[in-house]
């Protein structure tokens, strides 16, 4: 459970909750990982008494792994058919997947910060 003493100490916690495999992530949108994280926020609330809107505050979010690789499937390294051109670069479905992950952090942000005036 969250440490009160390291929140209350102005703790920063991240929480990894933008999937970071093509089948997970696919199953997602920005809308329905910040319906999730509120969900996740709610119960540590009513089990701490601090506000969803405190733990918002201090929360950084991030991808649910530090692997950004699908590990045996579509997208993994050894997969040579997967490209797409973009200007002078090719980008793997590992890259595409990678950029649209970060694109998710980025909106969820938006999302989080809208909700809580932040």
């Amino acid at each position: 459970m969250l440490s009160l003493t390291f929140f209350r100490s102005g703790g920063i916690i991240s929480w990894g909750i933008v999937p970071t495999d093509s089948e997970s992530l696919s199953k997602e949108t920005p809308e329905t990982l910040a319906r999730l994280l509120l969900g996740y926020w709610d119960v540590v609330s009513l089990n701490t008494r601090l506000s969803a809107k405190g733990i918002a505050e201090q929360a950084l979010i991030a991808p649910a792994r530090c692997c950004l690789k699908n590990i045996g499937r579509v997208g993994a390294s050894r997969d040579t058919v997967a490209h797409e051109t973009r200007g002078s670069s090719s980008l793997t479905v590992e890259e595409r997947l990678v950029e649209r992950a970060f694109v998710y952090l980025g909106t969820l942000s938006e999302i989080l910060k809208n909700k809580f005036d932040l």
